[in-house]
C-alpha cells in the first residue's frame, strides 16, 4: 500500500517500528518534513538526525510541486499545510496516515496508523 503521511504519526512507535520493518518507501510531503524539523530543532535535535531517522524508516520527503499547489489552492480549507498534504495523497493516489483523520475531508482514503496496523 503506497502511503503518506504527515507528521503526527512519527511520534507513533508502534508504527514506526511498522516502517522500520515496512520494504516499501513511505512518502512524506516536504510541508510535513518541514514542521516536524522544526518541531525537533526547538527540542535541541539538529536536522541532520531528522533525516537520518527518515532515511532509517525509507521515508522519502516528495517536494512541494506546481500540480499539488494547483489543487491545494482550489481547495475550501484554510490551513495551507492540511491542503498540500491532502493534494500530495490524492496526486500520488497513496492512502492518507495521520493521527487526525477529520482533518484531511478532501481525501477518500485516510488512515490512522492503528488502522493501517490492524490491516497489516
Amino acid at each position: 500500500m503506497k502511503m503518506v503521511l504527515d507528521e503526527t504519526v512519527l511520534n507513533n512507535r508502534p508504527f514506526v517500528n511498522y516502517l522500520l520493518k515496512k520494504q516499501e518507501k513511505t512518502y512524506l510531503p516536504a510541508l510535513s518534513y518541514l514542521e516536524y524539523t522544526r518541531q525537533h530543532i526547538k527540542k535541541g535535535k539538529t536536522s541532520s538526525m531528522v533525516d537520518a531517522f527518515l532515511n532509517e524508516l525509507k521515508i522519502e520527503v516528495i517536494p512541494l510541486n506546481h500540480e499539488e499547489v494547483r489543487m491545494a489552492a482550489s481547495m475550501d480549507v484554510n490551513d495551507y499545510l492540511t491542503a498540500t498534504i491532502s493534494a500530495a495523497a490524492l496526486i500520488m493516489k497513496a492512502v492518507l496516515v495521520t493521527e487526525n483523520p477529520d482533518t484531511y475531508p478532501r481525501v477518500d482514503q485516510v488512515r490512522t496508523p492503528e488502522m493501517v496496523l490492524k490491516e497489516k
